[in-house]
Parts: structure tokens; C-alpha cells; sequence
């Protein structure tokens, strides 16, 4: 059996032998992650089950009419796929029903660990020469794998395809230092972008830094010229790694611009701490956890031991050890040194998932220790790792007295049996006994962090699932035309209808005004906020109570809801599912109409409900005003305004709107029927006051106990459902009959007079090439964003096309990139 494939069998021992320890785990935090009552590793952020079922349906064939234009995504949609959804294992969602998404889940994490284990395991048999006996290899690859931070993303499962490909890039790098002719490099950069372009960018970013750390180790003073032309070398090869993933990265990135979080913040950037750097020994802990002051590089006694033992080697030069030092340092600086961090956050504010890079860390910390068990044998005192592990004890007992737990006793004991195990010279059962030890270790760091980072409910799940499928089959059967649909609580919304999760539109095959990905359509943040639904940090928009007018000028035909609303109709016959029943928006608009007003170009209120009656005036042709104020008094109590209102006589839905300086964790009493979270993470800030039939008062209670009450305005209002409706007939009346295709949107359109216009309610978006009897015409907009098409007199053949911007460049590009590499292989014929 030659090198390679040894290094092969060992790697495939890892990956084997990871999936078996991640299995037991699962299974001792008592999940089944394969029977489907429970899911683990995974808080799921719920919706990216909803990407993953929105990724089925497409490759089904079921996804009906692209949901990107559909649902007010626009271009964005770009975003959400190769953010979310490239990763190349999951195409294995096809072999799962919607029902067991949360076992697909626990399966791709299970791979990705695994493979992560392997390619850690590949990569340190090459850069140590084959020195590293294969049992340490495969321990270390486990160490890699069962780190705290695959733990903790086992929420966030979309970084770890940048964990497992992180190893293969830096062996690219390794071969380029080292002169071994190979396209590891190029092709890794470009398929660790392609299979999620933030890792991706992370990746890139540490392997410069990886690049110098190596040309120096590696570096001769008579070799000025020979290392110009590896970092050439280098920048060449990173450069048609990006061309490879061109076809994505590029599209991505002008989506990217045009999106809600398009500009860098700078403001960020400021030469600062963002804690000290003694919690990365404090925090080096089973169970330990990161957080925005510090963080946890835990992957194990063994790791530990290796690394602060390197340096007490006598056959590694002095000179060597200063420049791992100093490079360690560096990489430690990433974690708490605003710029550096500011920059491994690719320039963004970061607000959740600590640490989003720290895996980089790790890798640094199992690669020195590779380095030292490596060369161990050769003549190092054993002992020395004994005094390590003692005077690590100590330090962790002395920084955690104020708050001694189990976990600080149990990782003293844990590193001080497995130096005194190094420390026996034995036989293979010493070593069997060593790697079960450690195994044993990082599963009980994972079994902690698990109980705070899994999501532990398939069976809630699944029901939820197919209650859900079933109800929006049943209204499509009863009625199959074009309309948007909407829904007071989603899966995963808390006692107070606070959420995050705003995708089942994805995931259920239904056209929806609501979605969340980490950069949204800056077009639907302006729609919707200026309707009403509160956007959050340009991410995610609130859409959790009906606002009756809003969602009848976009084409929200139905909701789902858990409690009536004035206005709406309930079908009966249609079911209640998920606590839900279905209630229909006699008002809606239809979704493409003409009208001969004048264009209603974007203008802003503070108040929506002023807003609003501005833009229904003007679709309406006169003045209606359909929402009108209402009278109310306030009385300040502790730590809460009540507000009286007095409703009006007639056909009304009440609506209020209280504006605060600063988040208050407040809580809203809406006449006693309703607790809504408000001036919160999350929370709406247009609210629906239920009101009974003739009632004369009602009252909203604002409570802030957290805070204190730091309110700005207020305004109730009534909107009249009576003049709605007059404008909604009018409406109606000239409605235009519009194909919907994947791509594309068809109509016929006779317009009596010149200066007439095609309202559309899809967002304005660079993508759409629109032509008017041939000749490409310039959409305009209402609505803050919505499209308004200019029509000629007579017949009008409109034909919209929509395609990605920038992806014929970017296919171009790729497939130069590939033709490159392909030509530099049959030239060198190696590949890894």
C-alpha cells in the first residue's frame, strides 16, 4: 500500500469514525436523529427548514412561479441561493419528505462533520510529511470536527461547508510553498465560494494570511526572487479560484448591492478591543462558550497540550518557533482587535453567532499540535506534558473561582489523564485508551453545548408540516387564481407572536409579502415599511398582524390567522389547521391593473396611515381618506401608558401605532384580548385593536418593566372599510388579465386614451427587461417601489423577462477559469 492510499484509508477512518461519535451523541442527549422524534444540533433558525423545503420544491419541479418576483424578493433571490442553499449535500433533500426536514438536517450536519474530520485528518498527514502517526492524525481530525464551533453552528449549518473546505485550501497553499505543482488550490478557493460565499470569503482572507505564515517557515535569505514568484504563484491562483465561482459570486455580489445591506459599516471600524485576550485560556473549557467579548477555541485537552508543548521541542529551531508564535498571535488578534475582527466579518457588523470565524483559530491551534506530536518521540521529556496539564488546572481553577462548575473540574481532570497517558510508553492499548479518552471529553463538551444549541421537537415539526401543506392545498383548490397570501403566526412564534421564521411561503408553495435572509430586497424593506410592517436592521420586515388595506394593494387575497379581524371573512369550509383558519380579503386588489391617474411616484409619511390615504386617494382618482384619526386620552401609570380610545359608529378596524426612542422589552395589552411584544427585537409597530361589534371605547396598556416607558408619538386610527371598499370595486373594474410564467410575465392590454398605466404589484427590480410592443420601455413606480408600466393608446403587447443580473458574465468568466486550470493540469498531471 503506497502513501496516498494510506492517507486515503485514514481519512475515511476519520470521516467513519466521526459520524459514529456524533451518533452516540445524539443519542445520549436522547434524540433519535434518525427515528424522527427529535431533532438534534440544530436551533434551526427555523427557516432555513424553509429554504431547504423551498430547495425541494424546486427540484421537484413544484415550485410553481418563481418566488422570487412573486413574493417581492426581487433580485435577492440570487441572495438567498447561493447563500443558503449551494451546498452540495443538499441535493439530498430530495430523498426527504417535507415532514422529515428535521432529519435531513441532522443527516447533512452528521456529513459535514465527518467530512470535516476527514479533510483536517488529509490535510495534517501532508503538511507533516507522513510523520504524524495515523491514530493522532485521526484523534486531531475528531478534535477538528467536535470543536465548540461546529457545535454551536449546528443552528447555522450553512458555515460548516467553510469548516470542511478551510483544510483542503491550506494544503493548496502548502503545495504552492513547498513547490509541488498542483490545482488543489485554485479549485478549492472556488468551490469553497460557490458552496457558501461568506465561509468562502473567510477562507480566502486566512489563507493569505496561512500564505505568509508558510513562506516564512519555509523562507531562505538567497531567495528573494523564488518567493516573489510564489506570491504571484498565489495571487494567480486565488485569483482563478474566484473566476471558477464566477458564475454565482457574481450575481450574488450585484445583488448584494443593490440589497438592504449594501454598504460596508465603517463606523465599526475603530482601534479598539473587544475584550481581553486572557478569555481565550479562560474560555478553553468543556462546555465553554463564545460570546461578543470573548471566545472558545475548545477542541480538546490533546490539542492544548500539543500546542503549549511545541515550544519546549529541541529539534524545531528557534526561529521557527518565533514565527509560529508570532503568527499565533496574529490569528489571536483576529478575535479581539476591532479592525482585524472587522475584517474576518467581511467589513459588516456582526450581531449573533460567536464567533462567525473562530474555526480559523482551531485549525491554527491542531496544526501546531500536529507539528509537536509529530516529533515527540525524538528525545522530548515526557514528563513536561504532565507539568502543562497540572499548571492548566490551576490556571483555569484560579480564573473560574468566582464560578467553579463541573465542567472547569472536569476539563482539569480530563487534560491531566491524558498527559499522564502520553506520559506511558506502551502498546496499543494506551493509545486505543488515550483516543477514547479524548473522544470521551469532546463529547461531554458537546453534550453541554448541544442543550443550549439544539432544537428538540421533529414531531411538533413534521405535524406542523403537514397540517400546513394541507391547508394551502385546500385553498388552492378552492380557488386557483393569483393572489398573495399572508398569516398571523408562524412556526416557531412565541406566546407574544414574536418571530423570526418568515419563509413558509417558500416552503409551501404560496405567493407571500414576507421573507427573511441575511440581505434582503432593499425594494420590499421600502414597500413594506412604508405600508406599515416595520422593517428590522434592513434584514427582516414584521409581518404578524393584518393591516386590511395594506394587504389589499398588494394582492393579499387571504390570510391565515388564529383570531378574526374586522374585515375579513371567514371561509368555514376551508378547516383549521395549526390553530389557523383561513379568512379572506374581500378588498384585494387584483394583481395587475390600469388606471389613467397620474403616476404615484414614491413619497414618505411618518405616519402610514396619512401615507396611506395619499396613495388610495390617488389611485382612486379624488379624495376618499380611508383612514380617519380617532379621539383617545393617555394616563401615565408605573412603568405604563393606557390609552382610551373612542371608536366610531360604522363599519371600521382599528389601528395603532406607538412610536418609542429606544427598545423597551414592552409588552401591549390591546383591549384586553391580546399580549403583543412591542418596541422590541422582532416586534410590529402598526398593531391591530380587535374591537366588538358597536363597541363605543377600547384601550391599549403599553408595560415596560425592563426599561421604563421612552415613548416619542402615538396615533390611532380607523380605517373605514366602507370607502375601502368603494376603492377596491374601482380598482377591480380594471383589472388586467396577466400570465405569470417562471421567468416572465405576459399581457394583453388595451388602453382607451394615451398616458394610461399597467400597475403591477411586483417591485421594481434591474432584472426585468420590459418591452411594450417591442420596444423596451422604463417601468415607474408607486407604492415606494412598486411597478407602474407606461402604455401606448390602443393595444399594448406587454412581454417582462426576468433574468439574474450579471450571469452570462459571470458563466463566461467561470468557464475561461475552468478551461485555465484544466490546461495547468494536463500540463503538471497532479491534482492533490
Amino acid at each position: 500500500m503506497n502513501l496516498k492510499e494510506k492517507r486515503n484509508i485514514i481519512s475515511i477512518i476519520s470521516f467513519i469514525l466521526t459520524a459514529v461519535v456524533v451518533i452516540c451523541v445524539y443519542i445520549l442527549m436522547g434524540y433519535a436523529p434518525f427515528g424522527g422524534k427529535t431533532i438534534a444540533a440544530m436551533d434551526a433558525n427555523i427557516q432555513y427548514l424553509d429554504f431547504f423545503a423551498y430547495l425541494k420544491n424546486v427540484l421537484l419541479g413544484k415550485d410553481g412561479v418563481n418566488y422570487s418576483y412573486t413574493s417581492l424578493l426581487g433580485g435577492n433571490n440570487i441572495s438567498l441561493v447561493s447563500y443558503y442553499l449551494l451546498s452540495p449535500l443538499n441535493l439530498l433533500v430530495i430523498f426527504f419528505k417535507k415532514s422529515q426536514l428535521g432529519i435531513f438536517v441532522n443527516l447533512i450536519y452528521l456529513l459535514k462533520l465527518s467530512l470535516a474530520s476527514a479533510t483536517m485528518t488529509y490535510f495534517l498527514g501532508k503538511v507533516t510529511k507522513e510523520r504524524l502517526q495515523s491514530s493522532i492524525c485521526v484523534i486531531l481530525g475528531i478534535c477538528y470536527a467536535l470543536m465548540q464551533y461546529n457545535i454551536a453552528q449546528g443552528s447555522n449549518i450553512i458555515w460548516l461547508d467553510g469548516v470542511y473546505m478551510l483544510p483542503l485550501i491550506l494544503l493548496g497553499v502548502h503545495y504552492l510553498v513547498v513547490g509541488q505543482k498542483s490545482i488543489l488550490l485554485p479549485v478549492t478557493v472556488g468551490l469553497s465560494i460557490i458552496f457558501n460565499w461568506y465561509t468562502g470569503g473567510i477562507n480566502c482572507l486566512f489563507a493569505g494570511v496561512w500564505f505568509l505564515f508558510e513562506l516564512s517557515l519555509n523562507a531562505k535569505k538567497d531567495e528573494i526572487l523564488a518567493n516573489l514568484k510564489k506570491t504571484l504563484s498565489f495571487v494567480v491562483n486565488m485569483v482563478l479560484g474566484v473566476m471558477i465561482s464566477s458564475f454565482i459570486f457574481i450575481p450574488a455580489v450585484s445583488a448584494l448591492r443593490s440589497g438592504s445591506r449594501n454598504q460596508m459599516d465603517w463606523s465599526i471600524l475603530t482601534n479598539t478591543f473587544r475584550g481581553s485576550m486572557l478569555t481565550l485560556v479562560e474560555r478553553y473549557v468543556v462546555g465553554g462558550k463564545s460570546d461578543p467579548v470573548g471566545v472558545s477555541l475548545f477542541c480538546g485537552s490533546f490539542v492544548i497540550l500539543g500546542v503549549v508543548s511545541y515550544f519546549a521541542l529541541k529539534n524545531i529551531s528557534l526561529r521557527e518557533k518565533i514565527i509560529t508564535f508570532l503568527f499565533g498571535l496574529l490569528v489571536m488578534l483576529t478575535f479581539y482587535w476591532q479592525p482585524a475582527y472587522f475584517a474576518f466579518s467581511l467589513f459588516k457588523q456582526v450581531d449573533s453567532y460567536w464567533c462567525r470565524f473562530s474555526y480559523i483559530g482551531v485549525v491554527f491551534l491542531i496544526y501546531v499540535a500536529a507539528q509537536f506530536y509529530a516529533n515527540f518521540e525524538n528525545g522530548f521529556k515526557k514528563y513536561y506534558l504532565i507539568i502543562v496539564a497540572v499548571i492548566y488546572g490551576l490556571v483555569e481553577l484560579l480564573l473560574h473561582r468566582h464560578e467553579l462548575s463541573w465542567e472547569i473540574f472536569a476539563s482539569a481532570i480530563f487534560c491531566l489523564v491524558i498527559a499522564v497517558l502520553l506520559n506511558t510508553s506502551g502498546n496499543n492499548l494506551v493509545k486505543y485508551l488515550t483516543g477514547a479518552i479524548v473522544i470521551v471529553e469532546l463529547v461531554t463538551s458537546a453534550w453541554g453545548l448541544l442543550k443550549i444549541y439544539s432544537y428538540a421537537d421533529n414531531k411538533s415539526f413534521a405535524a406542523y408540516n403537514s397540517n400546513a401543506e394541507r391547508q394551502v392545498a385546500k385553498l388552492k383548490q378552492y380557488d386557483d387564481s393569483q393572489y398573495r397570501v399572508t398569516q398571523t403566526s408562524n412556526r416557531g412564534s412565541n406566546a407574544e407572536e414574536i418571530t423570526a421564521n418568515y419563509n413558509e411561503g417558500m416552503a409551501f408553495n404560496y405567493w407571500s409579502i414576507s421573507s427573511y435572509m441575511s440581505s434582503q430586497s432593499s425594494t420590499q424593506l421600502d414597500i413594506l415599511n412604508s405600508l406599515g410592517y416595520r422593517r428590522e436592521q434592513d434584514r427582516i420586515t414584521v409581518v404578524n398582524s393584518p393591516i386590511i388595506s395594506s394587504d389589499a394593494l398588494l394582492g393579499v387575497k387571504y390570510i391565515f390567522s388564529k383570531y378574526p379581524v374586522n374585515g375579513l371573512t371567514k371561509i368555514s369550509s376551508l378547516g383549521k389547521y395549526n390553530g389557523k383558519e383561513t379568512y379572506k380579503n374581500d378588498y384585494a386588489f387584483p394583481l395587475a391593473f390600469m388606471a389613467d391617474q397620474k403616476i404615484i411616484n414614491t413619497q414618505s409619511y411618518w405616519s402610514t396611515f396619512i401615507y396611506q390615504n395619499w396613495l388610495f386617494n390617488n389611485l382612486y382618482g379624488k379624495e376618499i381618506n380611508i383612514y380617519q384619526p380617532i379621539n383617545y386620552t393617555s394616563e401615565v401609570l408605573q412603568n405604563a401608558i393606557k390609552y382610551n380610545l373612542e371608536i366610531p359608529k360604522g363599519h371600521y378596524a382599528i389601528y395603532g401605532n406607538i412610536m418609542w426612542n429606544n427598545n423597551m422589552e414592552a409588552v401591549l395589552n390591546v383591549n384586553n384580548k391580546a399580549q403583543i411584544g412591542y418596541a422590541k427585537w422582532l416586534s410590529p409597530s402598526v398593531f391591530y385593536i380587535p374591537t366588538n361589534n358597536g363597541a363605543k371605547n377600547a384601550s391599549v396598556v403599553l408595560n415596560s418593566n425592563a426599561n421604563g416607558v421612552a415613548v416619542s408619538n402615538q396615533e390611532f386610527y380607523a380605517l373605514n372599510l366602507d370607502k375601502l371598499s368603494e376603492v377596491s370595486k374601482k380598482i377591480k373594474k380594471q383589472q388586467v388579465a396577466v400570465k405569470f410564467g417562471k421567468n416572465s410575465v405576459t399581457a394583453n392590454v388595451k388602453a382607451s386614451k394615451a398616458k394610461q398605466y399597467l400597475y403591477l404589484a411586483l417591485p421594481k427590480d434591474n432584472g426585468w427587461s420590459i418591452r411594450v410592443n417591442g420596444k423596451k420601455v422604463v417601468s415607474q413606480i408607486y407604492a415606494n417601489g412598486l411597478m407602474a408600466i407606461p402604455l401606448n393608446k390602443g393595444r399594448n403587447k406587454l412581454q417582462m423577462t426576468y433574468h439574474v443580473i450579471h450571469q452570462t458574465l459571470g458563466i463566461l468568466i467561470t468557464v475561461i477559469g475552468i478551461l485555465i486550470i484544466c490546461f495547468i493540469y494536463v500540463k503538471n498531471r497532479k491534482l492533490i
